[in-house]
């Protein structure tokens, strides 16, 4: 069985963007989103990031949040377009994340900058007023206080 692109009608497909992201890696890269809480990616889409260290978001104007019902392939695909000029600059992610905010199921596209040192991660965040820094070894936020 194919994918619901797949199935439409060349007119309606969904193309690979401009840096040629496969449509199905987009599928799979949502659903991370809506189940397994989120992702980091490269900004090609192709894989995620394995390695530690911390991701923060400085570009708190580059966020974008979205209604999970809204919330698909095409929205992430749209999303590094938009965001290509920082997104090709060195340590720099597609970031997800999915939480239910006040009753409303929400998924959060940020661009991520990457880095192993967490001081200069908590720096970045204090200076942007951004809520948490994500540890990419143990998968789990933390928190900004102050």
């Amino acid at each position: 069985m194919g994918t619901l692109n797949s199935t439409l009608p060349a007119a309606l497909r969904l193309p690979a963007n401009a840096d040629g992201i496969p449509y199905r890696r987009l599928e799979a890269l949502a659903a991370l989103a809506r189940t397994g809480g989120g992702f980091t990616a490269y900004p090609n889409g192709r894989q995620l990031i394995t390695r530690t260290g911390y991701a923060v978001s400085p570009y708190p104007d580059r966020t974008e949040r979205i209604n999970i019902d809204h919330f698909g392939p095409g929205a992430i695909r749209r999303f590094i377009d938009r965001n290509a000029d920082l997104l090709g600059q060195p340590d720099h992610y597609v970031g997800a994340w999915h939480a239910n905010i006040s009753g409303q199921d929400q998924v959060w596209l940020d661009v991520s900058v990457w880095t192993p040192d967490l001081f200069y991660a908590a720096t970045l965040a204090h200076e942007h007023n951004q809520q948490a820094i994500f540890d990419l070894a143990h998968t789990t936020d933390l928190a900004m206080v102050g």
